[in-house]
């Protein structure tokens, strides 16, 4: 068997003829820096070959390279941005942000306020980036006050909007005032039936069915028939209510489930309507503590003093000295929010009852200052049940109507609880 010829070599620097016809540098020579081809062929296939490559593009060694043009290519090559180059991602600040929604983890609930239960809509990332039963953190302005219609700068709110909307709020207020009673319960009656109907929607955003007409035809009932015909409204609505409402689901007009559906229609027109239509009884008291004239339109005005000072009060303390978390219903809350509302609270009625210009009602000093301590406890209370509502239906504000405050009911949801304490506050000090 023959031994295969090895390739001829000539002397030292002379280049080698391959037998395939490509000529190769001899291995002794310096490199010349260049790249073979990739696609060996005589000079009359290029253009075939330039063609029909699809391949990989070769660059000279002193070529620019496009760098440009290459993450351009894989920036833009017809898919969906995502990751760094999604324009539309959140920034660090939005995606590290922590709002008063924030959802404290159930038992049994790995996934804590980020999961979806049944019956709720998916919303915006509640979760926290901090590690599980690590301590949540109050932001500054977080008082005893009430976190979602207290604002301005606090909590993303626009202070000089809910400044404007509240003195405004005022103003109408104190007119209707001095009108009387029955104009001051126009007012009273077209805040209810806004805050009724929002704390309804906010229910069938939440995916529960209430029979929503008929849960707003209460509402709107129980003010006028408690100034008509005093308490006794309340047990003849909510009667006729529980009957009706199952009416509603026995001819088929309520599609979802009887239980679920009326309980919390009946939790949002007591709510609102029974604790509101407390003003309206407020209003028909007549002459009390000795008076001779009708009391019922101060003692009304003095309880919204309580309640709106209590909220300042608790704003200002809650953001200066705040630091001590309150209640987890509301992590904004602090004690010394709470305790800052309550000393402002007990100073403006005070004030409105003894200043020569104000003289509201014929309270002494120990019977203003217990009427101003419960209406400004049941002011805490009002601001706390709204934000355990509003967490468990998984909204933020309950409606938009009010720049600044967001809803009705956010701005005036310490006042339901005020309406019925300071009605039997003031049976008790003047039995």
């Amino acid at each position: 068997m023959s031994r295969p010829r090895p390739v001829s070599a000539d002397a030292a620097g002379e280049r080698t003829q391959q037998p395939s016809g490509v000529t190769l540098p001899h291995w002794t020579e310096p490199p010349t820096g260049q790249v073979p081809s990739v696609v060996a062929g005589s000079a009359g296939d290029e253009e075939e070959i330039a063609g029909a490559a699809a391949g990989p593009r070769w660059k000279g060694e002193h070529e620019p390279h496009a760098d440009d043009d290459f993450v351009d290519d894989l920036a833009h090559d017809g898919t969906e941005d995502v990751g760094a180059l999604d324009p539309g991602r959140p920034s660090s600040s939005e995606a590290a942000s922590f709002d008063d929604l924030d959802m404290p983890a159930e038992p049994g609930d790995p996934q804590g306020a980020a999961a979806v239960r049944p019956g709720r809509r998916p919303g915006p990332l509640r979760g926290s980036a901090r590690g599980p039963g690590a301590p949540r953190r109050v932001r500054p302005g977080g008082g005893g006050g009430d976190g979602g219609g207290s604002a301005g700068g606090v909590g993303g709110r626009d202070m000089g909007q809910a400044v404007t909307v509240g003195v405004a709020l005022a103003a109408v207020g104190l007119f209707l005032a001095w009108l009387g009673a029955p104009w001051l319960l126009v007012l009273l009656e077209v805040i209810i039936v806004l805050a009724g109907a929002e704390y309804l929607s906010a229910l069938r955003r939440a995916g529960l069915e209430p029979p929503t007409l008929l849960g707003l035809v209460a509402v709107a009932a129980l003010p006028l028939v408690a100034y008509a015909r005093g308490d006794a409204a309340f047990p003849m609505v909510l009667v006729l209510l529980v009957v009706f409402s199952m009416v509603w689901f026995l001819v088929g007009a309520g599609g979802g489930r009887p239980v679920r559906d009326i309980g919390t229609m009946l939790l949002a027109v007591v709510h609102v309507g029974v604790f509101g239509a407390f003003g309206a009884l407020i209003l028909r008291l007549g002459p009390v503590g000795g008076a001779e004239v009708d009391q019922g339109v101060s003692i009304l005005l003095l309880a919204v003093v309580a309640a709106v000072f209590y909220d300042v009060g608790g704003l200002f303390a809650g953001s200066r000295f705040g630091r001590t978390p309150l209640s987890a219903a509301s992590p904004n809350k602090t004690r010394e929010g709470l305790i800052g509302g309550l000393l402002a609270s007990v100073v403006a009625v005070l004030i409105a009852v003894f200043f020569p210009l104000f003289g509201l009602t014929t309270f002494g000093f120990v019977q203003a200052v217990v009427f101003a301590f419960v209406c400004a406890v049941a002011a805490f209370v009002g601001d706390l049940a709204e934000s355990l509502i509003k967490r468990d239906l998984g909204v933020k504000d309950m409606g938009d109507l009010l720049p600044g405050h967001g809803g009705v009911l956010d701005r005036f949801d310490g006042m339901l609880f005020v309406m019925p304490a300071a009605y039997y506050v003031t049976l008790v000090l003047f039995a």
